[in-house]
């Protein structure tokens, strides 16, 4: 999970930074980062699920909240790629 917070997150930093400036590189890489963060988080929210194979009880508000946030990012990043134009 390290790997998440050393590269990830600057990349998500700096993309954003990039697309305010109106760069065109961050306009593209932003769905691009958002895409990749539902593909993070959405295996939390499934992994929940495997908890009871190991004597675990399942938390539904983590689990929830995991594909929430997935679904959302997924939807920006739909949202954004439908409103870029090309040419």
């Amino acid at each position: 999970m390290a790997i998440f917070f050393i590269l990830i997150m600057p990349a998500f930093f700096i993309t954003a930074v990039m697309a305010l400036r109106k760069f065109p590189l961050g306009i593209l890489m932003g769905p691009a980062l958002m895409i990749l963060g539902f593909f993070v988080i959405f295996p939390l929210g499934l992994n929940e699920l495997g908890k009871p194979a190991f004597g675990m009880a399942v938390e539904v508000g983590p689990m929830v909240m995991s594909f929430a946030f997935a679904s959302f990012m997924l939807a920006v990043a739909y949202v954004h790629l439908r409103k870029l134009r090309v040419g």
